[in-house]
């Protein structure tokens, strides 16, 4: 019920079917299927799991069916495996939405359960990796290396990333935000590289996916990254600007928080 709840907010979607009585079960219109999840207004319905469709339509006339999808499914119960494993080595999965973890010793602190419950949601409400790796089309395994283009001065970066591309992805997956009309269609099927003209609400997801962020060197940008800790290299920008960002990298530098790659050095 979750995760079809929360790619639907992700897909746009204003209502949260967790909220409303809402199943996720079988094509009614087929005459067939159970119910397979529910949400905790449903219950209120005395719908329970495993009946058919039509009996819980009894029940509530106005219950709201939305069609399972087993291979998403299947892909987030990875995809948070591989998220719990920054803090434990012992998991042992039940189901596709549940597991067992072992607690003791935690590789990121964590002494008891319930702090290592607060340090997984607090990870989790910094933003949703794994709606990221769903919204790009990357796997859980490959690291991923977010290139923020900028509005100004864009191109040379954008250039630069697209002509190292066949090496980059040996290792890496690619997002790339690249500006307004900027987008290159050529390589829209590339496996591993993602291309948005910009981001908004999404923006907090990808950054939780990202391992490595490579940015402009503006003041927004490079104290969203410090607050993030994010691993990353800064290219200032120099044509047009007031010198700013060449300040900020070469602060920044100094301090250990980045790596500088200046714009006249920008190679394959």
């Amino acid at each position: 019920m979750s995760w079809t709840a929360v790619r639907l907010l992700s897909e746009g979607s204003s209502l949260d079917i967790r909220t409303i009585p809402s199943i996720i079960g079988g094509d009614v219109s087929k005459r067939r299927g159970v119910v397979l999840a529910k949400s905790i207004p449903a219950k209120h319905f005395q719908i329970r799991t495993g009946e058919p469709v039509t009996d819980a339509l009894k029940k509530c006339p106005t219950l709201k069916i939305f069609q399972p999808d087993h291979a998403y499914y299947q892909k987030c119960s990875t995809q948070m495996l591989h998220l719990l494993e920054n803090y434990s080595s012992d998991i042992r999965p039940y189901s596709i939405d549940e597991c067992f973890i072992t607690y003791i010793p935690f590789k990121n602190g964590g002494e008891t359960p319930l702090k290592a419950a607060d340090q997984i949601r607090e990870e989790l409400s910094k933003g949703n990796k794994i709606a990221a790796l769903d919204l790009c089309g990357f796997d859980a395994n490959t690291p991923v290396i977010m290139v923020i283009g900028g509005s100004l001065g864009a191109a040379n970066v954008n250039k630069a990333v697209r002509d190292a591309l066949p090496e980059l992805l040996k290792d890496f997956q690619v997002v790339h935000i690249c500006g307004k009309d900027k987008i290159d269609n050529m390589l829209l099927t590339t496996k591993g590289y993602k291309q948005f003209e910009y981001v908004k609400a999404e923006l907090k997801d990808i950054f939780a996916m990202a391992d490595v962020v490579i940015s402009r060197a503006g003041a927004n940008a490079i104290c969203e990254l410090l607050a993030l800790k994010k691993p990353n290299v800064l290219i200032p920008l120099m044509a047009g600007s007031r010198g700013d960002q060449i300040l900020n990298a070469k602060s920044f530098e100094s301090q250990g928080y980045s790596k500088v790659l200046m714009e006249d050095d920008i190679t394959n």
